[in-house]
């Protein structure tokens, strides 16, 4: 029979008869040791899962008494699952002040009970401490933990990273981490992974890019992101951060002590250490290096392994074909691992086969040998080139019924005329029309409820807001002029809207991954209409992605080769559980959102191509092309 051992619980206070009276109410709680910060027989004792702890003085203003006590508390050794909870009591007389124990108790949880204090106030504060210490994953935690295991053994199963190993072991939980590769390589999914295992244990993963950061705030932005908690920070574009900036941050981390002090585990990622400073380097890294998916040689298993998972998903059959393996093998995936979901993500969402061979894969080969597509048996209008992934264009009508709808391309000469506006105009405006008839419903048949009064007028000013907030945005789309293309820094101005929206993104824990390329040459784009088109982009994608969800946005340049001119590729991808970008509906063919409408029309006049994809479950993907 299993019996759970009882939790062990350390009652410190150089006052004898306070400590006493502290622990008889705690007894019900666990086990219970109790005496002074210099007790020796501390050291030999096992380790606490809570401290109960209090520093009474016998003259204002001494704060000596409390001095010893965070004495004590620093010297405790740390374990696995993180630092050990502290519930802080006053003590009787002159009392160090409770606000200044709390500001130096700032590393682990931590509860306060005034005195004098109620035997019952002072159990369930414990109750509480002990509860939230011990307690396992939620089901969304460990759902979310094991798609990144399962992901990251899809990804890295057959490639040696002894390096990654070493990030997890609690033996090297005070160095920091840096993850080498090129866009797509997955930083950003390793860096997740090292988070949910490594030792101790961390709150969350907090995205710090680096773009983000201003010379001589850096300590100041660093410590607002981490405020205080126990979490791994992920200085994402390492690389790219000016000199000054790179000099400044290894002055953080390093000389300050944040790498050994501050209860925060660093992970970084570049695509090189070419322009990382030295001062940077000099720190003491864990390396991993990810070599790009063109010299894997287990590129053929992960697509394989990417085929299966999607038909498990998807409730079909499917599998790749070797001539697709091939071709595969022979493309130069600038995108990486990335990219190679996308293609095969889109090419097995728009086939009906069972087997996919080369010709059912819709990629064009950005350089390097290539192989042709197997003409076999079919007739001129099948074997005709394949269309990219990022193309808007509907499939053609010999595509099985089974297909996800897809939108047609708009004339980038025009706007959208009012026969393609009017429907999603119109379910913009039902759903909050509906609601309000639901609240005046619920006011009628309660009408002197206070409460329900005051909770209904708020959702009905917020329904009123959002409705507001639509028509300015129609009425600004609808006065653009023809756009003006212009040279703009693609990658600056998604981290600017990013940056805009990150109040928004905090409040719901969301993680933005970003992938952005900050070397690539300027797109050409008309600036306010290409920012209006991102912004509504993003503002109608952040809130289908659920509190603490993911969204991944990433860019990347494509030189121009025999086939394609120059041109920037922006991807967005996010999962929602509760609605997709593009539904289906009986009676007007695909749905599309009324900004998604408007992004979509004005990425085409500019010349750029623009595609929604919603074939998974709840998966969304955005590509968006614009020349260079």
């Amino acid at each position: 029979m299993n019996v759970r051992k009882l939790p062990t619980i350390w009652v410190v206070c150089e006052d004898r008869i306070l400590r006493e009276s502290l622990a008889v109410p705690l007894r019900s709680c666990g086990r219970i040791l109790v005496g002074p910060p210099e007790r020796s027989h501390w050291k030999e004792s096992e380790g606490p899962d809570l401290l109960v702890m209090a520093a009474p003085s016998e003259i204002a203003g001494d704060l000596s008494g409390l001095e010893r006590l965070l004495g004590f508390v620093r010297a405790l050794p740390r374990p696995l699952r993180g630092p050990v909870p502290a519930l802080y009591v006053e003590g009787t007389g002159p009392r160090p002040p409770t606000a200044l124990a709390r500001s130096l108790i700032d590393d682990r949880p931590m509860r306060v009970v005034e005195s004098p204090f109620e035997a019952d106030e002072l159990l369930t504060a414990a109750e509480a401490l002990l509860g939230a210490h011990l307690r396992p994953l939620s089901l969304r935690d460990r759902a979310r933990s094991e798609w990144v295991a399962r992901r990251v053994e899809l990804f890295y199963a057959d490639l040696e990273l002894p390096s990654l190993r070493h990030a997890i072991d609690p033996h090297n939980a005070a160095r920091p981490a840096l993850l080498l590769g090129e866009a797509g390589t997955g930083a950003g999914l390793l860096a997740r992974y090292i988070q949910n295992l490594a030792e101790p244990a961390r709150e969350a993963l907090v995205l710090v890019p680096v773009t983000s950061l201003e010379a001589g705030r850096v300590e100041e932005r660093i410590a607002e992101l981490c405020a205080g908690r126990r979490v791994s920070a992920y200085l994402s574009g390492l690389d790219r951060a000016p000199r000054a900036l790179q000099e400044e941050l290894a002055q953080v981390l390093g000389q300050s002590g944040w790498l050994g002090v501050e209860a925060v585990r660093w992970i970084a990622s570049a695509a090189g250490l070419r322009h990382i400073a030295s001062a940077l380097l000099a720190l003491p890294w864990l390396r991993v290096d990810l070599p790009p998916l063109r010299q894997r040689p287990d590129l053929a298993g992960i697509a394989h392994g990417l085929t299966r998972r999607w038909a498990e998903t998807a409730g079909r059959e499917a599998r790749l074909a070797d001539d697709a393996i091939e071709l595969l093998r022979d493309y130069t995936w600038p995108g990486n691992l990335e990219e190679l979901e996308s293609v095969l993500e889109l090419s097995l969402a728009a086939s009906s086969n069972t087997v996919l061979g080369a010709a059912d894969l819709r990629i064009v080969p950005e350089s390097g040998p290539t192989r042709p597509a197997p003409v076999a048996a079919r007739s001129a209008e099948e074997v005709a080139p394949p269309a990219r992934p990022v193309r808007g264009e509907q499939p053609p009508a010999t595509a099985p019924a089974s297909e996800p709808p897809r939108p047609e391309p708009l004339d980038p000469e025009a706007r959208p005329g009012l026969p393609e506006l009017m429907p999603p105009l119109a379910h913009e405006f039902r759903g909050p029309l509906l609601a309000i008839r639901t609240y005046a419903s619920l006011l009628e048949q309660q009408p002197d409820d206070a409460t329900l009064r005051r909770e209904l007028t708020t959702l009905v000013e917020g329904d009123l807001v959002r409705l507001d907030e639509l028509f300015a945005r129609l009425e600004r789309f609808t006065r653009f002029a023809p756009p003006h293309a212009e040279p703009l820094d693609l990658a600056s101005l998604v981290t600017s809207e990013l940056e805009k929206r990150q109040s928004s993104m905090r409040t719901r824990s969301l993680v933005v991954l970003r992938e952005l390329d900050h070397d690539a040459p300027p797109a050409l784009a008309d600036d306010e209409q290409i920012r209006f088109a991102l912004g509504a982009l993003l503002d109608r994608a952040l809130p289908m992605v659920p509190a603490g969800g993911d969204l991944y946005i990433g860019s990347h340049h494509h030189p121009a080769d025999d086939e394609l001119p120059a041109r920037h590729r922006l991807l967005i991808r996010f999962h929602s559980p509760e609605d997709v970008l593009v539904a289906p509906d009986e009676n007007q063919g695909p749905r599309i959102p009324l900004d998604v409408l408007m992004a979509r029309a004005l990425v085409l006049r500019m010349n750029g191509t623009f595609a929604i994809d919603s074939s998974g479950e709840q998966d969304n993907v955005i590509l968006v092309e614009l020349p260079s």
